[in-house]
């Protein structure tokens, strides 16, 4: 079990930094090893803008790693999020909208790097 903290900029919302605690354990299904990994923010999130515009009280996360057939890993993650909107009028489907941006925002980055466009060089022969 570990405890990371993170500081991110989020999309119209701004810096927020949060406290996670993580555990990481291996579970087998069909012979195969799997992780599985289970992500606590207890304490919510803390919005750094003079006005914030949400409030998110608790995260919580699961996600589990299996191996492909000819190689790699493929990554299936669940969360749930406990958030209130602060002194606005937000269309129903915003929180969605703005978690498929992020997710999409971490897929595009990842492959960046595993493509060595970030300038790590990463997936330079």
């Amino acid at each position: 079990m570990w405890t990371t903290e993170e500081t991110t900029r989020i999309a119209v919302i701004g810096r927020s930094t949060r406290r996670t605690v993580n555990e990481l354990r291996w579970i087998t299904i069909d012979g195969v090893q799997h992780a599985v990994m289970r992500q606590v923010s207890p304490e919510g999130v803390t919005f750094h803008a003079d006005v914030p515009l949400m409030a998110i009280d608790q995260q919580y996360g699961v996600v589990l790693l299996r191996p492909v057939d000819g190689g790699g890993v493929r990554r299936v993650e669940a969360f749930w999020v406990e958030a209130r909107v602060i002194g606005a009028e937000l269309p129903e489907g915003f929180a969605v909208r703005l978690t498929v941006d992020q997710f999409q925002k971490a897929a595009d980055d990842i492959d960046a790097y595993v493509l060595g466009e970030d300038g790590s060089g990463a997936g330079a022969d």
